[in-house]
């Protein structure tokens, strides 16, 4: 069996989702393996270094964090298709931070005053069943545990033009990019326009583990990821679309949110009625009445120039007709 071809984590460097020459060439198929940077590239290494400019320097004041492995070449993708990604392993390095920022933001003003100013939290990642932190749990200084359930939140392809947004922090678009998605995890396969010949995969981001980024970062750590990659004729979605064994996801970023989870309705409707073939007047009475449609909040983190991230989830076990 041959090892995978691999993108060393220094030269894991990448800030934009841009067109430039491929660090690897892979097939249709072909499992290849992306070392990532954590999301702020190393500065924070203990519980003295925060979510601040004394800390992060430029990253803090320009927003430069995510840095990504790519671009990965896909054979055979061209503009007009779509790319789909399957997410075959993450495994995250022995330790990760969340850094929470205090007095900004959601935290401006609270009756805390110790949430006046950022702090900074160590995660210890023990390894599961797996014998990898794959699968392992997270260990914070209070005793706290909780299950990692690694995710990409970077993920991406070059987008068609860099007016829509390109860089690792801010494009959150069709085309992908920091949309802090936690179902973008081992297992699932994501869905992406392609703009460009060969796709032009990027990813960063990884996180062990996260809620919703309320007032900082997730669990944030280098990782090993494992994926491999497949084309779709002559179709794209409007949007990137996640399928699980169990579930259809259709994400949206649109503010204000309640035009996101409309839109995400939507889309999946268009999902529904033209590639599963169901009935529009079925969806809809799912929508309304099936516990398994379910609208699922990911990131509600926002600047001035990100919009956060909803899905909504469709059971596949409900893809045939509804018996009348």
């Amino acid at each position: 069996m041959s090892t995978p071809k691999r993108v060393r984590r220094e030269d894991a460097t990448s800030y934009e989702f841009a067109i430039r020459e491929p660090q690897i060439t892979v097939a249709q198929g072909e499992p290849f393996v992306l070392e990532t940077r954590d999301a702020l590239n190393g500065h924070i290494r203990s519980k003295d270094d925060h979510l601040d400019e004394a800390t992060l320097g430029k990253i803090f004041t320009d927003g430069l964090s995510n840095p990504a492995a790519g671009p990965v070449f896909v054979e055979g993708a061209e503009p007009g298709d779509t790319l789909v990604v399957d997410v075959l392993e993450i495994i995250p390095a022995a330790t990760g931070f969340i850094g929470n920022q205090g007095g900004a933001g959601v935290l401006l003003g609270s009756k805390y005053s110790e949430l006046s100013v950022p702090f900074t939290e160590l995660v210890e990642h023990r390894v599961g069943a797996s014998g990898t932190t794959s699968d392992g749990t997270g260990h914070v200084s209070n005793g706290a545990v909780w299950n990692l359930e690694p995710h990409i939140g970077c993920l991406g392809v070059a987008p068609r033009r860099p007016e829509q947004g390109y860089d690792t922090f801010t494009m959150q678009s069709r085309y992908g990019g920091n949309l802090d998605a936690t179902d973008i995890k081992k297992g699932h396969k994501i869905y992406y326009p392609v703009a460009h010949k060969g796709a032009l995969l990027y990813a960063g981001d990884v996180q062990a583990s996260q809620a919703t980024e309320f007032a900082g970062s997730a669990n944030e750590c280098e990782a090993e990821v494992t994926l491999a990659c497949s084309v779709i004729k002559g179709k794209q979605p409007p949007f990137v679309r996640i399928e699980t064994p169990t579930h259809l996801i259709q994400l949206a970023s649109q503010r204000p949110w309640e035009d996101a989870v409309r839109q995400a309705h939507l889309w999946l409707l268009d999902w529904l009625v033209e590639d599963h073939g169901m009935d529009p007047q079925e969806v809809i009475t799912h929508f309304n009445g099936n516990p398994g449609v379910q609208v699922r909040v990911y990131c509600t983190y926002l600047s001035e120039k990100t919009k956060g991230c909803v899905g909504v989830q469709f059971p596949k076990a409900s893809l045939k007709p509804i018996k009348r």
